[in-house]
């Protein structure tokens, strides 16, 4: 059995998907470190999900704390969009997110 990839992780992260996250990390947990060409991490890709739509929850709550939980870096998660509307900016719950 392959162990899981980047992927894997980015598409859980997408999807809202705590469970498949939680699989993941316990499996590969340098993974939660890992991060795209942009250098977004799979906590910046649940940040930036809109609600709706067939996701794993409702509000990407349960998603975000698995990745926090197993050690995602919420500094290195800094949305990399500039800061001029708050419409612009990644939502959680369809709050703006934004890291100090």
């Amino acid at each position: 059995m392959r162990p899981p990839s980047k992927t894997a992780l980015f598409v859980a992260a997408k999807r809202w998907d705590a469970a498949a996250i939680n699989a993941i990390v316990a499996a590969a947990p340098a993974l939660i470190d890992a991060s795209d060409p942009k250098g977004r991490t799979a906590l910046h890709i649940a940040c930036a999900v809109k609600p709706g739509g067939a996701l794993g929850e409702p509000n990407g709550i349960d998603t975000v704390t698995v990745l926090l939980e197993a050690g995602a870096d919420l500094e290195r998660a800094r949305c990399r969009w500039p800061r001029t509307r708050a419409s612009s900016a990644p939502r959680l719950g369809g709050m703006p997110f934004r890291a100090a």
